[in-house]
């Protein structure tokens, strides 16, 4: 939690202030959202008609699940409205409280579940979404409008097509010292993802074995297929064995991966066409 007791910062752990986050961003045009796990992610991927300043530690997004390739396949995605229909897949979460992120009166409500999204209210008040990431940066302060004319600090200039208002009720500075204003904070950096089964920006996402290269020697290499808007695959080995991947969208190449690693089978030879796009994996290994 970036601060406790603030009015303007809604710190997402339980089901009570998922409850508290709906029933205040349906009246609001602008939030900030702080934290790059996976409550960080599915806000910004699902919350519609609001404008998002997205702060993240990192200099991709989604760090702890995708490396930085991946990511910047979903950038085009952050700035569309959420359309899709039917069911998602989700994350399963556990609480992580430190010694500064204590709730309101010491007390939780019941464990987010898988789909907590989908309880929640996630339309706000604008006719569009959009998104404005500050990659790089943690809070520094949360301030008010008369502190940030004590200050003399100036807000950040967004893209041009974001709201420009005299006033917010509330403004963050970042360790990057760029200032923005908004109608309220949501801190999203106190949750620990446990399955590497997800969606982010509407496409599915598996996460297999050492899918970011985690333990490793550093002369593994990586095998990597995108189509732009379409699929997303990396696949890492070492010493001609697979050791993980990372699928985005309906790839179909799960089971063939899984049984690679788990089969220990030497792709040395095949290796260069593991990815070749007219050739079935699942005939090739069967």
């Amino acid at each position: 939690m970036i601060i406790v007791d603030h009015p303007n910062v809604i710190g997402i752990r339980d089901t009570e202030t998922v409850e508290e986050f709906g029933a205040r961003l349906k009246n609001v045009r602008r939030i900030v959202v702080v934290g790059n796990g996976g409550i960080a992610t599915e806000i910004v991927g699902e919350v519609s008609n609001v404008e998002i300043i997205w702060a993240v530690k990192h200099e991709s997004i989604s760090a702890a699940f995708v490396d930085a390739g991946a990511a910047q396949f979903f950038l085009p995605y952050l700035n569309k409205e959420n359309t899709e229909v039917g069911p998602k897949k989700g994350l399963t979460y556990t609480h992580h409280v430190s010694d500064q992120s204590t709730a309101k009166g010491s007390e939780f409500g019941s464990a987010l579940g898988p789909d907590w999204i989908e309880t929640c209210e996630i339309t706000a008040a604008l006719e569009k979404r959009q998104v404005h990431i500050e990659y790089k940066c943690a809070v520094k302060e949360v301030l008010s409008k008369e502190q940030c004319l004590t200050l003399g600090l100036n807000e950040e200039k967004l893209p041009p097509d974001f709201i420009e208002r005299g006033t917010w009720p509330v403004y963050i500075r970042l360790s990057n010292d760029n200032v923005v204003g908004c109608d309220f904070v949501v801190s999203a950096t106190g949750v620990v993802p446990k399955v590497r089964t997800f969606v982010i920006a509407k496409n599915p996402v598996i996460l297999i074995g050492c899918f970011n290269g985690q333990g490793l020697r550093p002369d593994h290499e990586a095998l990597v297929r995108i189509a732009c808007g379409e699929e997303y695959i990396k696949i890492l080995f070492r010493d001609g064995y697979v050791q993980g991947a990372v699928l985005i969208d309906e790839t179909g190449l799960e089971e063939v991966v899984e049984n690679l690693i788990m089969n220990h089978m030497d792709i040395s030879r095949v290796k260069d066409d593991l990815l070749n796009p007219t050739i079935d994996l699942e005939d090739y290994f069967d």
